[in-house]
C-alpha cells in the first residue's frame, strides 16, 4: 500500500506515514509525496528519500507556527533509557498506561499526567490534541531541572572554502553577504559570539 506524504493529517492509520506527522509545512518536509509501504517495492522503484528539516524555518500565510508545550516542572515524558522526548512513534501499550521508545525500544510507564486512552486500533485517543504525538516540529519548554550548568553565550562558527574556484563562481561572496545579512537578526548580539575559518 501506498500513503501520500503531503496529505497533512488525516484519518490515523497503522502505517503512521510521513503524512501523519509532518503537515504541510516548511519545518520538515519529505521528498517524495508517495512512498511504499513495502521495502523491496521501495527499494526496487529507486528513487531517493529525503527529509528537508528547517527546524527554525518562520512561518508565513496561513502556516501553522510551532506549537510550544509547556509541561510545568514535571516536565515532558521521555524514556527513561535514552532519554528521547516523546514522539509520533512512539507506541503505547498495555491500554496506554506503558510506551515503547522508538528509539531504544525501552517500555516506559507512562506518568499518571500524561496518561491517554487507547482506541480499537491502539492508537490514543488524544493523538490529535498533543502536537508532539501528530506532529513533526514543536517545542517543549524545558523545566528548570533541566539546566545542569549556566545557560553559555551563543556561538556561530562559519567554515568559508576561499578556493579561486569558489571566487570565480561567486559562492564566496554570496557566503560573505549571507553572513553579514545573518548577523542582523542574532537576538542578544552582546552576549553572541562569532567565529569564522577559511580554507582552500
Amino acid at each position: 500500500f501506498f500513503f501520500q506524504a503531503e496529505d497533512g493529517i488525516r484519518d490515523f492509520c497503522l502505517s503512521r506515514g510521513l503524512g501523519d506527522v509532518y503537515k504541510r509545512q516548511r519545518h520538515m518536509r519529505a521528498s517524495l509525496s508517495c512512498i511504499g509501504g513495502e521495502v523491496s517495492m521501495t527499494n526496487s522503484s529507486n528513487v531517493p528519500l529525503a527529509i528537508i528539516a528547517q527546524p527554525l524555518a518562520e512561518t508565513v500565510g496561513t502556516e501553522e507556527g510551532v506549537p510550544l508545550i509547556d509541561y510545568g516542572d514535571v516536565g515532558p515524558f521521555r524514556c527513561i533509557r535514552c532519554k528521547a522526548y516523546v514522539n509520533s512513534a512512539f507506541t503505547f501499550i498495555d491500554g496506554g498506561n506503558s510506551a515503547v521508545c522508538n528509539l531504544c525500544k525501552q517500555i516506559n510507564k507512562v506518568p499518571t499526567h500524561y496518561y491517554g486512552a487507547l482506541d480499537d486500533k491502539g492508537l490514543r485517543t488524544d493523538r490529535a490534541e498533543r502536537p508532539e504525538l501528530s506532529r513533526g516540529v514543536y517545542e517543549f519548554v524545558a523545566p528548570k531541572d533541566y539546566h545542569t550548568r549556566e545557560v553559555v553565550s551563543p556561538v556561530f562558527l562559519f567554515v568559508i572554502e576561499i578556493t579561486p574556484v569558489s571566487y570565480c563562481l561567486g559562492m564566496f561572496s554570496q557566503v560573505l553577504s549571507s553572513i553579514q545579512v545573518m548577523l542582523d537578526y542574532i537576538p542578544n548580539p552582546e552576549r553572541t559570539r562569532v567565529g569564522i575559518i577559511t580554507y582552500g
